[in-house]
């Protein structure tokens, strides 16, 4: 049997800006195709594909999706599976963690990305968070597997004396370890400007959830929206990135999409967070 090739397409010298810095990557987050995802991955990769996306994240697919359905998908439409993000009960026992991995290692998948804190948001709770997400990136890295945290809008809330759920994971997690995924409109919910916020994480931080809506009287009633059309100034945000220098990656992606996933990729698709 040959060995699954989720390689394909992967830009290791991507496009230069006219600044001389690399242009990102540009990738798809397949949650916003919902259902469809599980009922036919085939055509949900094959559209990314056509659409000329770099690469693919997928939700938490483990173990609904079985790994020769990704494996002949990706082989077939030439673009490769770079991430997969799990809740944090996948990484939260050590059982669940290997389950997660065995999985990584079948689709040749070498980023997991994790998010949520272990319970309710608390200066304990963001330490026990740390602790888990440091056992998690130990193990990570012996598979050879990148360990990134996703962060939330509450994370970048302070309690009542200003402390940050976020900036303690970032001073209790192990840099070698342990690296951070941005979300842009999580951040601009939670209170801090995209921009401002890729500062707090340094060199830690090079892979961007891309987002856009209107923001609403709170995070829980955001009106998620092709890129450009909601409260998030992506354009700044995609400059700074550019800025930086370093070779990023930036994932497009809706929660709860109002239009059509089809639609919505065409919309938000590879060129528009560039243009």
């Amino acid at each position: 049997m040959n060995e699954p090739n989720n390689s394909f397409n992967v830009k290791e010298s991507p496009e230069v800006c006219a600044n001389g810095h690399p242009k990102p990557l540009v990738g798809a987050q397949l949650i916003i195709w919902g259902n469809d995802l599980f009922l036919d991955f085939n055509k949900v990769v094959a559209f990314c594909s056509k659409v000329r996306y770099s690469f693919i994240e997928a939700p938490d697919i483990i173990p609904d999706i079985p790994a020769d359905i990704v494996n002949n998908a990706v082989s077939r439409y030439k673009i490769p599976l770079y991430a997969i993000h799990v809740g944090f009960p996948s990484i939260e026992t050590n059982d669940n963690l290997e389950c997660t991995l065995k999985y990584l290692n079948k689709v040749k998948t070498k980023v997991l990305i994790s998010s949520g804190i272990a319970h309710d948001p608390s200066r304990n709770e963001y330490d026990q968070t740390a602790d888990i997400l440091n056992r998690t990136g130990t193990r990570c890295q012996l598979e050879g597997v990148q360990l990134y945290y996703h962060t939330f809008w509450w994370e970048f809330l302070g309690d009542e004396e200003g402390h940050r759920g976020i900036d303690r994971l970032i001073e209790n997690t192990d840099a070698s370890l342990v690296k951070f995924n941005l979300d842009i409109c999580w951040s601009k919910a939670g209170g801090l400007d995209p921009c401002k916020a890729m500062n707090l994480f340094g060199d830690r931080c090079d892979y961007f959830h891309v987002k856009d809506g209107h923001l609403g009287l709170s995070p829980d009633h955001i009106k998620w929206l092709p890129l450009g059309e909601g409260d998030i100034d992506v354009k700044s945000f995609i400059r700074k990135v550019i800025d930086c220098g370093k070779c990023c990656r930036v994932v497009v992606e809706q929660d709860e999409p109002h239009i059509s996933p089809k639609t919505s990729e065409v919309l938000c698709g590879p060129e528009r967070p560039l243009q």
